[in-house]
């Protein structure tokens, strides 16, 4: 597996290790919901070198005879997915379209993150956090927190059975 997969796990992991705004991830999160058709495949990157302009993809393509040959595909890209609450709401929407969700600043121990969020899958807030449909995951900034949360919904109503209507 590539150190720059694009699955959950791997995203939500560099989301949990985040201190703040982070173009890696944003590009990563852009690579796994909104592809372009020139995007290098993960498994293929090799490392990633911020400029500070773009974010550079170094990775090996490999040609029908077999052989591979280094490549660089430049990303610009900016942070607001990791680092601006809007970003992630607009995000949040299209990714889970009638989910509630909240937001929050504080902390219940000392060692907890500083920031929380809730997201629900089945639309009903209030049904209590122990509810298994209630995502709640605390981050090192709100945008962070909101943005796991709702990768992490994401993923367990992946793994549901589709709702057929009646």
């Amino acid at each position: 597996m590539s150190a720059f997969a694009t699955d959950i796990a791997a995203i939500t992991a560099r989301i949990r290790a985040a201190t703040g705004p982070d173009r890696v991830i944003a590009a990563l999160i852009q690579m796994r919901f909104r592809p372009h058709a020139s995007d290098p495949k993960p498994e293929e990157i090799e490392r990633i070198e911020d400029t500070g302009e773009e974010l550079r993809f170094i990775y090996r393509d490999r040609r029908r005879d077999g052989s591979a040959v280094t490549g660089c595909w430049g990303y610009h890209v900016s942070r607001p997915v990791t680092s601006n609450l809007a970003a992630v709401e607009a995000f949040v929407e299209q990714l889970l379209p009638g989910a509630y969700w909240h937001v929050a600043k504080g902390r219940q121990t000392p060692k907890e993150p500083l920031y929380g969020a809730a997201v629900w899958l089945d639309g009903k807030p209030g049904s209590g956090e122990r509810d298994p449909d209630v995502i709640d995951e605390h981050a090192s900034s709100a945008a962070l927190a909101f943005l796991l949360a709702a990768l992490e919904a994401w993923d367990l109503a992946q793994s549901r059975p589709a709702k057929v209507p009646l």
